[in-house]
């Protein structure tokens, strides 16, 4: 993976509150709450103090659209030139709020949909019918100005095809652009076996790495900021636990942050160790130890040099 200027994200989260049950979401181990409007001014600051405008992308443990103030802070970054997308279930992105959003120059929005139509409403608890004519209205009144993309999942039980069919299902709606996202542990959190088991296979998942002189194999903690509701700078969005806030926004700069990220990262740290983005990529080498396939990352100098002012 090449690190390039447009690719600098900062995953903002608005609120860690959702209205949906997803049946592989641990909502019981969230802490909930919405980002105030002071805290949000501090994060556009901070951002501005990058030299490399990011994309700011308004995600996180909750949606969105829960937020009161979403269409506000959507306009409130637009106004300042930035690139703004927003990632929902689309539950509560009606007709209106899509206009509002469109407006208030949203560059695009990503609907999660991880399903196919018939395992929709078990899987996430709300109804099918209502998102899929909210995604419907919302592509027609985006038209050119606002990209509008779904997202689907790309499970161990559907790698044979599902993602095909999904992707037909939504393109006869009129749906051009996907995203398609692979299964994620949220740092392990679901089992005492799964813990157990990563923490045994982690050393063996180091060595294979070292061996091919990768530093990494995570995007995360080199293209992505991420920025919790009530302003914690955290290493990765899917630690669920909490165990990785590294510091404030009211008190840290993102270079700050971002150095002392790459040194938690580069440690034998939990969240990482029990992450199964490691599991997943540890299998394909062990299929084939050339790295010629291998996607590798830059060194810390140069990333720390392109985040921030010196």
């Amino acid at each position: 993976m090449k690190f390039t200027h447009e690719s600098i994200i900062v995953d903002v989260e608005i609120s860690s509150r959702c209205n949906a049950t997803c049946n592989y979401c641990p909502r019981e181990d969230l802490l909930l709450g919405h980002m105030t409007s002071s805290t949000y001014q501090r994060v556009l600051e901070r951002l501005d103090e990058m030299r490399v405008p990011p994309e700011i992308h308004i995600c996180g443990k909750g949606d969105p659209s829960v937020h009161p103030d979403l269409v506000f802070f959507v306009e409130e970054a637009s106004a300042r030139g930035y690139k703004v997308f927003v990632t929902s279930n689309g539950r509560l992105i009606t007709r209106d709020v899509a206009q509002k959003l469109v407006d208030a120059g949203l560059t695009g929005i990503y609907f999660s949909v991880a399903t196919l139509p018939d395992e929709y409403d078990d899987f996430y608890g709300l109804p099918f019918q209502a998102v899929r004519q909210n995604i419907i209205d919302f592509n027609a009144v985006a038209g050119e100005k606002c990209r509008c993309i779904v997202s689907i999942s790309h499970r161990a039980e559907n790698e044979n095809g599902p993602c095909k069919s999904q992707k037909k299902y939504w393109k006869a709606l009129g749906i051009k652009e996907f995203l398609v996202i692979h299964y994620h542990n949220r740092a392990a959190i679901y089992s005492d076996m799964e813990r157990d088991y990563y923490d045994m296979a982690y050393p063996e998942i180091r060595k294979l790495i070292h061996r091919h002189g990768l530093m990494g194999l995570c995007f995360s903690p080199f293209k992505v900021i991420n920025i919790n509701w009530d302003g914690g700078y955290q290493i990765c969005a899917n630690d669920f636990t909490m165990k990785s806030v590294l510091g404030n926004i009211f008190d840290m700069s993102i270079r700050d942050a971002q150095i002392k990220r790459l040194d938690y990262f580069s440690q034998e740290n939990i969240v990482c160790k029990r992450c199964n983005v490691y599991h997943r990529t540890f299998d394909s080498l062990m299929k084939d130890e050339s790295t010629e396939n291998v996607e590798r990352y830059i060194d810390f100098e140069n990333l720390l040099s392109d985040l921030a002012q010196g």
